[in-house]
Parts: C-alpha cells; structure tokens; sequence
C-alpha cells in the first residue's frame, strides 16, 4: 500500500484509486471527481434528462399544426357547403314547380 500526499495517488495492491474512481461510459473514460469529469457528468445528466422531453415537445408541434391544417379544411368545405346549400334549395324548389308529380 502506497499513500502520497499533495495529490498524488494511492495505490492499493495493484489498482490505484484514480482507476477505482474513473468512470467509463463507453465512449470515453473520465474522472468524476476532475472539473472535466464534473463537466461530462453534468452535460451527460442534462443531455440525457432533456432530450425525450424535448423529442415529446417537437411530436407534439408536428401533431399541432397537422390538426390545424386539417380545422381548415374542414372550415372551408362546411363554409362551401353553407353557400352551395340555398343554391340547391332554390333549385329543388324550381325543380318542384316544374313538375308538380314528382
């Protein structure tokens, strides 16, 4: 066993406690306890509690504006059909006092 102070290592058998403490994600492999393993953790932790939110966010965009699209559509046809009905209304009648038997 092997202490050195002053931020040095320690060693324990063969495995030193910096290889106890480093942190593989299998991309890379990082110490926790270093500011750039802090830094990968937070952007690891952030990157990964953020994204389904923000994939749930933009599904829900995409499925706003296509029912949009489709509350127009429907808007114009019922208006085209509140023009187009007196139309034939009036037609039906006309129709009617041209041949009463029917």
């Amino acid at each position: 066993m092997t202490v050195l102070g002053g931020g040095g290592t320690t060693t324990i058998g063969d495995t030193s406690l910096t290889d106890i403490a480093s942190i593989s994600n299998g991309l890379c492999r990082f110490n926790p306890t270093s500011p750039k393993g802090k830094w990968i953790f937070l952007l690891q932790t952030v990157l990964l509690s953020f994204t389904p939110i923000t994939i749930l966010v933009i599904q829900n965009g995409i499925m706003f504006k296509d029912m949009i699209i489709k509350k127009d559509t429907v808007l114009q046809k019922s208006k085209l059909v509140c023009t187009v009905a007196p139309i034939m209304a009036s037609w039906h009648s006309d129709l009617m006092a041209l041949f009463p038997g029917r």
